[in-house]
């Protein structure tokens, strides 16, 4: 029996790949193979990529693939992150965040908080709203987050609002000449 990663070459992955963005159609049997595909460990990266973006075409499928998360092969939670991560989609950013915050691998943690910061997603609320957790070790992948996020990110937000909640942690990244400026105050 041919494992998953025979089974699929590129070429049938980027014809997949086409159907699925163009047809917007992929069916159960092609998506629980792609599954399959990326549960693998020695699948060469392309494939998984491909496999991941074919089935990321799918809301559902993007669900299982955060739900499923930690069982996949690093290869594969790590280019899932970067997939993910790039949506502007609230309920997939904020399962990141859970996934942030529960995920113990150094290297994924690393991978998921820099595509995280990377994302066009604005992500200032849920990090913000989480930064209230009693847990010290999420609150410095939080931080680390925020370290890594280009503060013009941030700009529009910190403009606006009247308090900025957690305000010393902006501070102490972004240094006070650029928060005051943001916000309207003088510097001293």
């Amino acid at each position: 029996m041919l494992n998953m990663s025979e089974k699929y070459t590129t070429t049938i992955l980027k014809e997949l790949l086409r159907e699925s963005v163009i047809e917007n159609f992929l069916d159960i049997e092609e998506q629980e193979n792609l599954f399959k595909l990326i549960q693998e460990k020695d699948v060469p990266l392309e494939h998984t990529e491909l496999a991941l973006e074919i089935l990321t075409t799918s809301p559902k499928n993007c669900t299982k693939i955060l739900t499923e998360f930690t069982t996949y092969p690093k290869q594969t939670q790590a280019h899932a992150a970067l997939i993910l991560a790039s949506f502007q989609e609230h309920t997939i950013q904020y399962a990141l965040f859970e996934l942030l915050q529960n995920i113990k691998d150094d290297d994924i943690i690393d991978t998921l908080t820099f595509c995280m910061a990377k994302s066009p997603y604005l992500n200032i609320a849920p990090i913000l709203d989480n930064l209230y957790t009693e847990d010290s070790n999420y609150k410095k992948k939080l931080i680390e987050l925020i370290r890594l996020t280009p503060l013009e990110k941030f700009e529009i937000f910190i403009a606006a609002t009247p308090e900025l909640p957690h305000e010393a942690i902006f501070r102490r990244i972004y240094g006070h000449e650029a928060i005051n400026k943001l916000r309207g105050q003088a510097t001293n």
